[in-house]
């Protein structure tokens, strides 16, 4: 009763929006906030379209996907993901976001009645199901950029062109941080994926692929009104208060496994076993890289620089040490031991940030190298531990 009461209420206020204006069509820009949700992260955008007139008041959503598609994730990481254009009622989508508990904004765009109609017209044809597909990508074609592209393609304001195409003063990477925060092991994972193509400088054109930043530049620019809130969340979704943070966790990890050489009493065999396990992760997870660098259609997940680190020539180190074979374990750790040394040296100056939390990953791959390397650990060291 207390959703259906809510639901009137919204349809009222928004037909309110409409009775400001004439009976003329009208255009309005949808944005949502976040949720714990994956997929709705980073916020959402959507285009609502009156005609008084006609009786017509509808939502035109570019971020409908099937996650029940075959392979859909794995088309995701390649880049293939399908992801279309539906409409459908101002009241069903209001009513949709508001179960999610996700605050809606609207906002009037500023444009003439015959721009309205032709961008009305540009999204009946693209609904067509031949030409209502296409293929995600999280920084170029998504539902905000599509609704961006189709507005500014109408746009004849050369102020405000040459305007939206002067430098952010950020990167790809750092205007992610703000959607980020509060959520570190998100952070970190979102930061580790990202290759080097994230640290490049953006224009603002290109930071409005964020909903909210989006929906800010146009009231900026003048293009549409102030936000005016439909629906607001009642809670933050974005805030997780915890203390085992990937920081803390990676800090302890160091720790104990320098401890393990130094002062815990472990066979010989079992600090090999231990080498193994880190070697043999950091190797996987290069071979992740690895294939999204291969593989991938998303230019952000390419080239990733992480790979210095999480080798998957780190799995010599574990064949070697199954094998006995010293000799060859410790030319390539010399070689990995110095690379390591290289990055913790420049952490702050290579061309990929990386996060903070791998400084304690590198400094324990340092030492377990040189762990085998210089065997600080022997068999007549750990007799003299007993």
């Amino acid at each position: 009763m207390k959703i259906l009461i809510i639901s009137c209420f919204l349809l009222v206020a928004g037909n309110a929006v409409v009775a400001n204006d004439t009976v003329a069509p009208s255009m309005y820009l949808i944005t949502c906030g976040t949720s714990n949700r994956l997929s709705a992260s980073f916020g959402h955008t959507a285009l609502r379209y009156c005609n008084p007139h006609e009786g017509v008041d509808l939502v035109f959503n570019f971020g409908t996907f099937n996650p029940g598609e075959p392979n859909f994730y794995l088309k995701f990481f390649r880049g293939k993901a399908n992801y279309y254009l539906s409409e459908t009622t101002y009241l069903n989508f209001v009513q949709k976001y508001q179960s999610e508990n996700r605050t809606i904004w609207l906002q009037q765009i500023r444009i003439p009645d015959t721009i309205v109609c032709k961008i009305h017209d540009s999204l009946q044809h693209l609904i067509l199901t031949e030409n209502r597909f296409y293929h995600y990508n999280f920084f170029n074609n998504n539902c905000t950029t599509r609704v961006r592209d189709l507005l500014f393609s109408q746009i004849q304001n050369i102020s405000v062109l040459d305007s939206v195409q002067k430098p952010s003063g950020k990167t790809w990477r750092q205007t992610l941080k703000p959607c980020l925060e509060g959520r570190p092991w998100f952070s970190v994972i979102v930061n580790l994926l990202a290759g080097p193509f994230t640290d490049k400088e953006i224009t603002r054109f290109e930071s409005m692929y964020l909903p909210q930043v989006f929906m800010n530049e146009l009231q900026f620019l003048e293009i549409t009104g102030a936000p005016e809130v439909v629906f607001l969340s009642a809670t933050n979704p974005a805030t997780v208060v915890s203390f085992i943070t990937p920081m803390v966790v990676c800090w302890i990890l160091l720790v104990l496994f320098v401890a393990e050489v130094f002062w815990i009493n472990t066979p010989l065999k079992f600090s090999n076993r231990i080498d193994q396990m880190i070697f043999g992760i950091s190797a996987a997870i290069g071979l992740v890289y690895l294939s999204l660098w291969l593989w991938s259609g998303h230019i952000s997940l390419k080239f990733n620089l992480n790979m210095l680190w999480a080798n998957p020539f780190n799995l010599l180190v574990v064949w070697s040490i199954c094998a006995r074979q010293n000799k060859l374990t410790r030319v390539y750790l010399v070689i990995f031991l110095l690379l390591l040394f290289f990055l913790l040296i420049n952490f702050t100056r290579m061309p990929q940030k990386f996060p903070f939390e791998t400084m304690p990953i590198l400094s324990l791959l340092a030492f377990r190298s040189a762990n085998q390397v210089f065997q600080f650990k022997t068999e007549k060291n750990v007799n003299n531990f007993q």
